[in-house]
């Protein structure tokens, strides 16, 4: 199945926040007290939809579930090992993608993270990308490098150890990052916020909320310079890109609910949504603790 240009573009790219020191009012450690020998199952839910304004929303739907091992664990690093797993009769309704994507049967991504929890690398990479290749024509020659792999085909697991790492107040923080542009060439201007929204010691839980946009108040200048870069010499043209990545919308919103005293994840919603010419793309990732 093939899917519009600007989601293939926005899926090779996932942006780390800029972290700051968060404030000392009300902390959470988001970090990983996780044991070798330790297991989870999480149910996954991919969805992707494609419309113009006031049109039918195009859906398609893919569920599958990923049992997760802790390999090994040391005081400087973990290995982690997801197989995935398609779900019984999860995927036959007509937005299903369980014909197409029966190759992640039994397909693992073994990996490792920081003791606290950040993504290190994928080990099995070359693996993985060749399981891909029955779905992407020319995997191996687009996906030549670990980096390559890592940046478009294990976004389960960047969404998942993205917050890793870090402390995050119940004061929401903004700060600079950027965001891929679905146009090519240097990357737009963005603000990210990132706040505990709830706290629940009772059920052993906190809630953590991201948020990333275009930041338009700085669009502008941004636009000069990677006009200039991109030498586009017409005047209609260069009024034609500066017309689409003005009226462009891109967000992405996360929801992370953790288990406080263990560091596993309970539930994770993730959205990024594109606007731009009319046409409304979204592609959404919901993962769930199952056992």
């Amino acid at each position: 199945m093939k899917y519009p240009l600007i989601l293939l573009i926005l899926a090779v790219s996932l942006s780390v926040h800029a972290q700051k020191e968060a404030k000392p009012d009300s902390v959470e450690n988001c970090i990983t007290n996780w044991q070798k020998g330790e297991t989870r199952t999480y149910t996954i839910v991919h969805e992707k939809k494609s419309g113009q304004q006031h049109q039918v929303q195009q859906i398609t739907r893919f569920a599958y579930e990923a049992k997760v091992w802790v390999v090994d664990a040391s005081d400087t690093d973990y290995t982690i090992r997801w197989v995935f797993h398609i779900l019984p009769n999860a995927n036959k309704e007509p937005q299903g993608q369980g014909d197409s994507l029966s190759f992640f049967e039994g397909m693992q991504m073994i990996f490792r993270i920081s003791e606290m929890g950040s993504f290190i690398e994928l080990v099995n990479w070359e693996e993985v990308r060749n399981s891909y290749s029955v779905l992407i024509e020319g995997a191996n020659d687009f996906f030549k490098t670990r980096s390559a792999v890592e940046s478009a085909l294990i976004k389960e697991i960047r969404l998942f150890q993205l917050p890793y790492g870090y402390k995050y107040s119940t004061t929401k923080v903004n700060a600079n990052t950027h965001l891929s542009n679905p146009y090519g060439g240097s990357p737009l201007p963005a603000i990210q916020s990132y706040q505990v929204t709830k706290v629940d010691p009772l059920q052993d839980q906190y809630t953590l909320v991201l948020h990333q946009h275009i930041d338009k108040e700085n669009l502008n200048s941004w636009l000069d310079a990677w006009l200039k870069k991109m030498k586009i010499q017409d005047e209609k043209e260069r009024q034609q890109k500066r017309a689409q990545l003005t009226a462009l919308e891109l967000t992405d919103h996360s929801e992370y609910r953790f288990i406080r005293s263990s560091g596993w994840i309970k539930h994770l919603s993730y959205e990024r949504k594109a606007v731009a010419d009319g046409l409304t793309q979204s592609d959404s990732y919901t993962i769930d603790l199952k056992d």
